[in-house]
Formats: C-alpha cells, sequence, structure tokens
C-alpha cells in the first residue's frame, strides 16, 4: 500500500513515549495514517532502508515536502507494496529521485515508488525561460513513444510480472511477500511487515537456479547478495527461473 502523503520535518522532536516517532529538522517522514488531525502515524527516511522506524508525530511539526517536478507515464504499471499504480499518459507529481531505480511520486491523494524506466520526467522549473517559451509556442508534448522508452525495456511494455512468495533468509526464516519482474528489476515486496521494497538489477544477477519450490539467486553490482526464493508450486519456480533469465540475458547483451 502507497503512503498518504509525505512531509519534512519543520522542526526537531523528541519522542516522549515508545509509540511517538523521534526526528530531527528537515527529515523526511513518510505519512502512514492521518485519522487524528494532531498525531499521525509516519515512517522515517533513513539512509538504510532495512531500518525502518515508525511512529506517531506532532501535525504542526511538519509540513508537505516541495515537489522538484513532475513525470509521465509512459506506460501501465501495477503497483505492489509501497509502490503507486498510474496508466500509461499520467502526469505523476515528482518528490523524490535519489534512488537509482526508483522516483517517488504523488498522484494527488496517495504518495508511492515508481520504476523510473515507466516514466519520463517532464521539464523542470529551473530549466531557462526561452524552454518554457518553445513550449508556450506549441512544441510537441507527446510522451516518448513505448517503442523508444528512455531506457531498454526490448519492446515488452507488458513485461510486469508477479509471484507470491515466500523469502527464505540465511537462518531459515520465511518472510511472505511478493516477488516482482520489472524488465530491467527484480522487486521484493513484504506482506508482514513495513519493511521497504528491495529491488535488485536483473543485469546483476551472475547466477540462478531452481530446485523444486526454490529459486536461487546470486547477484554482483553494488549491492552483492544470495537470495532464495520459496513458490507456491513447481511450475511458478520454473516460470520465475526462466522469467528472469529471459531478462537477464537480455540485459547483459
Amino acid at each position: 500500500m502507497p503512503f498518504l502523503k509525505v512531509y519534512i520535518a519543520l522542526y526537531a522532536y523528541e519522542a516522549d513515549t515508545e509509540e511517538e516517532l523521534t526526528f530531527k529538522k528537515n527529515d523526511v517522514l513518510y505519512i502512514l495514517e492521518a485519522d487524528d488531525p494532531h498525531w499521525w502515524k509516519a515512517k522515517l527516511k533513513t539512509a538504510d532502508p532495512n531500518h525502518s522506524h515508525i511512529g506517531l508525530v506532532p501535525s504542526n511539526y511538519v509540513e508537505p515536502l516541495p515537489s522538484i517536478g513532475s513525470v509521465l507515464g509512459l506506460y501501465r504499471y501495477e503497483a505492489v507494496t509501497l509502490e503507486l499504480a498510474f496508466e500509461q499518459g499520467d502526469t505523476l507529481t515528482l518528490y523524490e529521485q535519489d534512488d537509482p531505480d526508483w522516483f517517488l511520486v504523488g498522484n494527488g491523494s496517495q504518495v508511492g515508488f515508481v520504476p523510473k524506466s515507466y516514466v519520463e520526467v517532464s521539464a523542470r522549473r529551473e530549466d531557462h525561460s526561452q524552454d518554457h517559451q518553445a513550449e508556450d509556442k506549441g512544441q510537441s508534448k507527446e510522451p516518448i513513444s513505448p517503442d523508444t522508452p528512455t531506457v531498454r525495456t526490448h519492446g515488452n511494455k507488458d513485461s510486469t510480472k508477479i509471484w507470491a512468495v515466500n523469502k527464505i533468509d540465511e537462518k531459515k526464516k520465511k518472510r511472505k511477500g511478493h516477488l516482482g519482474l520489472y524488465n530491467t528489476l527484480i522487486v521484493f515486496g513484504s506482506d508482514v511487515d513495513k519493511s521497504p521494497v528491495r529491488k535488485w538489477l536483473t543485469k546483476d544477477v551472475d547466477n540462478i537456479r531452481q530446485e523444486k519450490c526454490h529459486v536461487y539467486l546470486d547477484l554482483g553490482g553494488a549491492s552483492p547478495a544470495s537470495l532464495n526464493f520459496e513458490s507456491r508450486s513447481k511450475k511458478e519456480a520454473e516460470d520465475i527461473f526462466n522469467e528472469i533469465q529471459k531478462f537477464r540475458t537480455l540485459t547483459q547483451e
């Protein structure tokens, strides 16, 4: 489920109870619940996505995070955990672009993450005035054709795949969630906690193998990892293996 909105701290706040959240001035807060006008449930943005800090924050200590531009949907996108669904041609407000693969955007009612390869960044406010004048004179505002996206998708705009799986950690502990494949990205969103969506590039897959209901991945790149996903059946595991292998081959060409 995406966030309600994204805010920035006006002042520092020290929690008085275990239910509250400590934060510093200018910290970014993702709002999860806003039923109480004075206290909102929020998630603190941290440098380490594996560390999740969630608690109540006073609403008068925060203000909306200013947008930094907008993006245009190149293709239809179906969201999983903490992501935002959109249609081709939708215009979304851009809030963050510091992740190499994902943007944080809003649609007016919710805020969530979208893959960069599925959207096109619109002209920014700081562009030169002559650029804006060119737009005013009728410069085309049509989105880039799905056949020529800004990130290679090999001509297949309907390659989104999602499976219900268990992620098995080093201690053999299972975490229920959904595994998604979006051309250049492999993502996992947990169904049992509010930990951030994990993301890996298909081109970084060094090795992949399938054994019964399990798919094992060894990844290199900037964040090396060894992953074990358990599917609901051997057939699904074969599907996962084949799809990842296909896009791994394409992105490594």
